[in-house]
């Protein structure tokens, strides 16, 4: 009647049937996925990452799950006392399954590594260049030191 002719266009190539079909077949692969390796054990009560593995245990402090309690007893403690006195004790404080990370002291400061960061640094030079000899001459650092300093980034001149 209005002379007017639907064609579809690259725009909703998504919304076609054979796209349907392989996201349905991907969705049920990692569905299944998940149901072979299955990163929520309700039997387990302990705090665990599950991008690093870490698992938390009773002796190790981490409290970042009762973070509302941590800081109601803060709260109280602070309660009555001048601002420019009061002082927070670190073992007062949220502990996160950060601490659990194994540090390497520099100057006396723990700093922390991260492998994954440092694994994908590595492939990505592998890459690159055949010989690593000269990358691996230098000190690890957490943060490029002619980036930043005192953990603060360098303005620009």
């Amino acid at each position: 009647m209005t002379n007017l002719k639907h064609k579809t266009s690259e725009q909703h190539i998504e919304l076609g049937n054979s796209r349907s079909s392989r996201d349905f077949i991907d969705l049920t692969n990692i569905h299944e996925w998940f149901n072979q390796h299955e990163p929520f054990n309700l039997n387990e009560q302990r705090l665990r990452s599950l991008a690093s593995g870490l698992t938390a245990t009773d002796g190790d402090g981490v409290n970042c799950d009762k973070t509302e309690e941590v800081g109601a007893k803060l709260q109280e403690q602070l309660d009555n006392e001048n601002v420019t006195e009061a002082s927070v004790k670190r073992s007062a404080q949220v502990r996160s399954l950060d601490h659990l990370h194994p540090g390497i002291k520099i100057d006396k400061q723990k700093v922390y590594i991260n492998p994954t960061i440092l694994f994908s640094r590595l492939i990505a030079i592998v890459q690159r260049e055949e010989d690593m000899v000269p990358y691996l001459a230098y000190e690890l650092t957490a943060v490029p030191t002619a980036l930043f300093k005192d953990n603060a980034m360098r303005k620009p001149i």
